[in-house]
């Protein structure tokens, strides 16, 4: 299975709330869900996910710990994600949410060229 850890686990700045951020192919998405329904594990949206429809992920709980798994709609997008978290790994941790999320967004490759690997 092919995934990418992101988001705050990956590059910093934790706090109690933070959410453990994956990214995977929409395949593995589907068999990761039902592996947690066979194990009785709730699985749910928010209304953000909703609005990406197929490409909105979901999330489960595991004890206190919130899972976010983010749904790639190719291997190109789930080779951007990897990039940008790379990317975020080589800056110091950046403490504001919103200056974090913009710092990402601003490093996604637009084009599969921009891409390194």
């Amino acid at each position: 299975m092919k995934f990418i850890v992101t988001g705050t686990h990956a590059y910093g700045e934790l706090s109690l709330n933070s959410d453990l951020d994956i990214v995977m192919l929409r395949g593995y998405a589907e068999l990761l869900i039902g592996f947690l329904k066979d194990h009785n594990i709730e699985v749910y949206r928010t209304e953000a996910q909703e609005e990406y429809k197929e490409h909105g992920g979901f999330y489960f709980d595991l004890d206190r710990m919130q899972i976010n798994i983010i749904i790639a709609k190719d291997k190109i997008d789930l080779d951007r994600w990897k990039y940008s978290t790379k990317k975020m790994r080589e800056m110091p941790p950046i403490k504001n949410r919103q200056k974090r999320i913009d710092t990402f967004n601003s490093l996604y490759p637009e084009d599969e060229d921009d891409i390194p690997f």
